[in-house]
């Protein structure tokens, strides 16, 4: 949380007072992924699988 805090520019307990719990910050993440019509990041350089 601290490291998602730090890159949104904001504290850990905002993170906290707006998803309430690691989970709702996950699922979050995967509603977001999901309806943005792109492949998920995963960090990988292209043509490295």
């Amino acid at each position: 949380m601290h490291e998602i805090a730090t890159a949104a520019g904001v504290g850990k307990g905002t993170v906290f007072r707006r998803f309430g719990d690691r989970t709702a910050l996950i699922a979050a993440v995967l509603t977001l992924a999901a309806n943005s019509g792109r492949p998920p990041e995963t960090g990988d350089a292209p043509g490295t699988r």
